[in-house]
């Protein structure tokens, strides 16, 4: 039999789960890194134009030695990419971008963690949430014997961070009117 607290809160307990599942988010290409590519750097480094053979449209283009012998990023190692240094460079012949205002600390600070994540580019399949692989959470610790299944112990970590009890088992009549009010929309026969 059901309780009549895991009926209500599974929902909330569902969700719950997804959140706890990843508590940070990750810095990625199409979210983060993109939009400040594409206004300061696509310019000059984009399908048009390659500046110095660098493209930054793609993973590949962007790890490929530029026809100045340079590796432009170096997934996982910030102070040895080349777009790092260049954007932080302080002789404006070398900062780039040259055609447009530096970048400000927090764009430089951006693509700095990014390098250093080991610069993660999204592939379409990436996008779509059928593809994530599903990671199961861990069960909050309970301290109680109340909870009788994994959805348990979510619903009671989230009633005690309300300040909330779980509400005592529903007897059997109680459940068959609860049933046909869901079922029927009326309350059972007296019968």
């Amino acid at each position: 039999m059901y309780r009549s607290t895991e009926i209500c809160f599974v929902f909330a307990a569902c969700i719950s789960a997804l959140l706890i599942a990843e508590p940070t988010p990750r810095l990625s290409y199409e979210t983060h890194i993109r939009p400040i590519f594409e206004a300061k750097c696509l310019k000059c480094h984009g399908k048009e134009k390659r500046a110095g053979g660098l493209l930054l449209t793609s993973r590949h283009g962007a790890l490929t030695l530029s026809d100045f012998g340079h590796l432009p990023i170096v997934p996982g190692k910030p102070a040895g990419s080349e777009i790092v240094k260049r954007i932080t460079a302080s002789d404006p012949d070398r900062r780039m971008p040259k055609e447009s205002l530096p970048l400000s600390a927090g764009e430089i600070e951006t693509i700095e963690k990014w390098i250093e994540a080991g610069a993660p580019w999204n592939d379409k399949r990436n996008k779509h949430w059928a593809y994530i692989k599903p990671n199961r959470p861990p069960l909050p610790e309970a301290n109680s014997d109340w909870p009788k299944n994994p959805i348990d112990h979510f619903i009671l970590a989230r009633l005690v961070e309300k300040g909330l009890q779980p509400s005592q088992t529903a007897d059997r009549a109680g459940l068959l009117r609860r049933a046909s009010l869901d079922l029927i929309g009326l309350p059972p026969s007296p019968r």
